[in-house]
């Protein structure tokens, strides 16, 4: 962690703890909470990759008039989060709060791509028939995890002996990590089948089948330091226990993840001419597999398709070095994601000492 916020923090827990207890030094109360709850997050560049991939599927089925891509791929908007802070209470109406939360969400999505094609050709006594197909599913999950250590302050406005409301304030110290995973699988089939002109098979027949598999994960850290505000509103229960309920906001943005990548890849083609019009026992078989793993960095970048109604699309992939713009990849920079948006969360808070009430 950054020893000037460090620094910071502890500055500004010591100096709170002095003005608290100026004010109410013959009452200060310690004590924890535990909370459970939800966050919306714009997200930034993470959730505009998979926004303009959903994006580009739609342009590209419009622009061509077909419907040969699937795709089931959300945003990734709300995230679950569990935490504890431990709370020291100034008399009835300031606290400082020392906390930490676990926030972690997995998000999956499928892309799939199929079609086929075919094609007769007539000659003198025979035709040919050309045909082709392919298909091919994509798999993709995606994991957010973020550990956020937070310093807040509490301005609390007492509503008779069993409730009161509360503003906040604070700093936090995030730590985040994604991790991403694509399982490709997929096949093409092509086809060069004889034919009498009465339609008798004229064999032999020319195929070929080409499957392939390919697995690709990355996986980045980041850290980044962030704020929040918010109310919340307890109910005491007793002297010593209350639960609550918290609306807050929250500012914070990733701006450099770097991480490392590991792919593979294997590919089986089968060729050769058969008397069958069926692309099977065929004679001729080759392998490809390749295997690539690396460090780089989380990077931003746009493709560019000026046919399309978008023209630019905005994706996140992890480079070894940093991509160059050309014709067809412009606007690259490092990744930046955010955790920006409200959150929510309930709780029970625990203190011990005297109310001073």
């Amino acid at each position: 962690m950054n020893k000037r916020l460090i620094r910071g923090v502890l500055i500004l827990a010591f100096a709170a703890g002095l003005a608290g207890g100026s004010l109410a030094a013959a009452d200060i109360r310690f004590g924890f909470s535990l909370s459970g709850g939800i966050g919306n997050i714009d997200g930034g560049d993470f959730n505009r990759n998979i926004r303009d991939y959903n994006t580009w599927v739609a342009d590209y089925e419009d622009y061509w008039d077909e419907h040969s891509y699937s795709i089931d791929w959300k945003e990734m908007k709300w995230l679950p989060k569990f935490g504890g802070e431990f709370n020291v209470r100034f008399g009835r109406y300031f606290g400082v709060g020392l906390g930490a939360e676990y926030i972690r969400k997995t998000n999956p999505g499928t892309i799939g791509n199929a079609y086929e094609d075919s094609m007769t050709v007539y000659h003198t006594g025979y035709y040919e028939v050309f045909s082709e197909s392919y298909q091919s599913t994509d798999t993709i999950s995606q994991t957010m995890t973020v550990v956020p250590v937070t310093l807040s302050l509490y301005g609390f406005l007492p509503l008779g002996r069993q409730a009161e409301a509360y503003l906040k304030a604070g700093v936090g110290y995030y730590f985040g990590k994604i991790t991403s995973s694509m399982d490709s699988e997929g096949g093409y089939t092509y086809n060069d089948n004889f034919y009498w002109n009465n339609g008798v098979p004229y064999p032999p027949h020319l195929h070929q089948v080409v499957t392939g598999t390919s697995q690709s994960t990355w996986e980045a850290t980041s850290s980044a330091v962030g704020f929040h505000f918010g109310v919340g509103f307890d109910i005491n229960l007793t002297p010593s226990i209350a639960v609550f309920g918290e609306a807050f906001y929250r500012l914070v943005n990733f701006k450099e993840w770097k991480g490392s990548s590991a792919g593979e890849m294997e590919m089986v083609q089968t060729w050769g001419w058969t008397d069958s019009t069926q692309p099977t026992n065929l004679p001729n078989t080759s392998t490809l597999s390749l295997n690539d793993d690396f460090e780089g960095q989380l990077w931003f970048y746009e493709d560019i398709w000026e046919d399309f109604d978008t023209e630019a699309y905005g994706y996140i992939d992890l480079f070894e070095d940093e991509p160059e713009e050309n014709d067809w990849t412009k606007n690259i920079r490092p990744a930046e994601i955010n955790l920006n948006g409200f959150a929510f969360k309930v709780g029970i808070r625990i203190f011990f000492g005297s109310t001073g009430r």
